[in-house]
């Protein structure tokens, strides 16, 4: 059996919202990349929890809710349109406000693929560092 390391904390509640930027041409190349991370990260935590949200046209899309469902995610994330322009801030907000009703004793991550960033966004990554 494998050996623990550090701050490893087996069998957490962890909460994860992934957020991708589906604006640009190269996403079909990221999506294997993004569809095997989902597969992995349920593999290596079976009892977390994920949401999927897609950026493009300017917009926000929550493509799937919190869940434990890895199949339902990678199919959500493979029939997803692409194009337009980003909106990293109109996808933190969405996350901040799905993670705001969830409990205390889970950790609430949020991971962001996302292709080039052509603005700063301090401040909506300083409130939701907050709202911790």
């Amino acid at each position: 059996m494998r050996q623990s390391e550090g701050n490893v904390r087996r069998g957490m509640n962890r909460h994860l919202f992934l957020i991708v930027d589906v604006s640009k041409i190269r996403f079909d190349q990221l999506l294997p990349f993004v569809e095997s991370f989902i597969y992995d990260y349920f593999d290596q935590n079976p009892i977390s929890q994920m949401g999927i949200i897609v950026t493009r046209n300017g917009m926000a899309y929550k493509l799937t809710d919190l869940s434990g469902n890895a199949q339902r995610h990678a199919e959500s994330i493979i029939n997803t349109e692409e194009g337009g322009q980003p909106s990293l801030q109109n996808a933190l907000n969405m996350a901040g406000v799905s993670m705001n009703v969830l409990p205390s004793y889970g950790s609430k991550e949020i991971l962001i693929v996302y292709t080039v960033t052509q603005e700063t966004y301090t401040k909506p990554l300083k409130c939701l560092k907050t709202q911790r």
